[in-house]
């Protein structure tokens, strides 16, 4: 497996695993497939020298993703933070690419000037919980009643890491 960084052609790939997640529901908050448009503004609001995506090729196939985006980003004193997010295509789940994603990432974070990492996780994602620990992430807080699918109310975890 190789792990690089996104290029534009891997644009709709990304799209595509995200929008299963969405689909599958529990990954994160979207209740609503996204265009391929909003990925491609996505890509540009994650440059490499900054908050990176990086991907997982698999037999020429995207196999996953992760990135980091700002934490409040108009606020100057926040910006030794950020927030991890990754997704892994479901034909592709139980490799240990979702591990080795947040590795991969979190270890470009020092060279970004990034020193405290923390993922938001809805509390059904027992899989995602259990990757958080794992990689070294601890439960720092944790939001009740604060999402909603279907009817049904769930809240969120914040798992964080200091680099």
């Amino acid at each position: 497996m190789l792990y690089r960084y996104a290029q534009t052609s891997d644009i709709p790939h990304i799209a595509k695993i995200y929008n299963i997640a969405i689909a599958e529901g529990g990954a994160n908050a979207f209740t609503d497939q996204l265009p391929l448009e909003y990925f491609e503004n996505f890509f540009h609001n994650h440059p490499s020298d900054k908050y990176p995506i990086i991907v997982c090729e698999a037999d020429t196939d995207i196999a996953g993703f992760s990135y980091i985006s700002p934490y409040r980003a108009e606020r100057k004193a926040l910006r030794i933070t950020a927030e991890i997010s990754y997704y892994v295509d479901p034909k592709h789940r139980g490799r240990g690419i979702g591990q080795a994603l947040i590795e991969c990432i979190t270890d470009k974070c020092p060279d970004l000037g990034i020193i405290t990492l923390f993922a938001i996780i809805l509390e059904e994602n027992q899989a995602s919980i259990r990757l958080m620990k794992r990689t070294g992430f601890s439960e720092w807080a944790y939001l009740p009643r604060t999402a909603i699918f279907d009817g049904r109310i769930t809240g969120q975890y914040y798992y964080g890491k200091n680099i």
